[in-house]
């Protein structure tokens, strides 16, 4: 069922992440009890208390509960579980742009409903949180700090608090990723001029109620994104064939 994985500086988070997988896909059912800690030591060939760390994060989780003296065991209500998107997650570049492409449809949809919904006030919000943005644009944490409060702005725009709150949460769990982003292009007079041409493209569509642009912009500003940090785009070509 398991079998070895190369050294890293995160093998708990690694070995979570494979368990976590398994769990998903039905290949540990709820109920499904794990091996003992030494079986699956030496099945993935590290150390018991990396094991031990793994089913921590798990058990945290809510994938896994633990009979003391008994053992480990899948959780029964695991199918019912809050969504959640792990740090594991985040430090495999597949899966990391399997999020990319969830922030790209949520943030798009939202840059419609702002361009649709938004009220003067909240215009001046983004228009605020966008000087903002690029007057910090070339300051790692600052510029960051800034490009999430007006990704942000836009959720707010949408004046529908199930967006706030999604693109709240999505915006803190990829904080560290927007972060390393920003790293690569801040030296880059030209990547910082794509990036503040881009949020303005966005901001003048929603000021204008153009729902159609405004998606638009935010589907290219996140392609732009995803292509700055190495990760292949996959719904360009929705993009294309939708005309946007």
């Amino acid at each position: 069922m398991f079998r070895s994985i190369g050294r890293s500086k995160t093998l708990s988070d690694e070995i979570a992440f494979t368990l976590r997988e398994k769990i998903r896909s039905g290949e540990l059912p709820p109920g499904a009890q794990f091996p003992t800690e030494m079986v699956m030591a030496e099945a993935f060939g590290v150390s018991r208390n990396v094991i031990r760390e793994a089913i921590a994060r798990l058990k945290l989780a809510g994938f896994i509960e633990t009979t003391q003296g008994v053992g480990s065991f899948v959780a029964q209500d695991v199918s019912q579980l809050v969504f959640t998107i792990e740090e594991s997650d985040l430090l495999d570049p597949v899966q990391l742009q399997l999020v990319f492409a969830l922030r790209i449809e949520i943030e798009t949809a939202a840059a419609g409903l702002a361009a649709a919904n938004r009220t003067e006030a909240d215009l001046a919000v983004l228009r605020a949180a966008l000087a903002e943005a690029n007057r910090r644009a070339a300051d790692l944490d600052a510029g960051t700090a800034a490009a999430i409060d007006f990704h942000s702005a836009i959720g707010s725009a949408t004046n529908n608090p199930y967006f706030v709150d999604l693109m709240r949460y999505l915006q803190g769990r990829l904080h560290g990723s927007i972060r390393t982003t920003r790293r690569s292009v801040i030296t880059s007079p030209a990547l910082l001029q794509a990036i503040e041409d881009e949020h303005c493209a966005i901001y003048e569509a929603i000021s204008r109620s153009d729902v159609e642009r405004a998606r638009s912009a935010m589907r290219d500003h996140l392609n732009g994104v995803m292509r700055r940090q190495g990760l292949a785009a996959k719904d360009a070509s929705i993009s294309e064939r939708e005309g946007t």
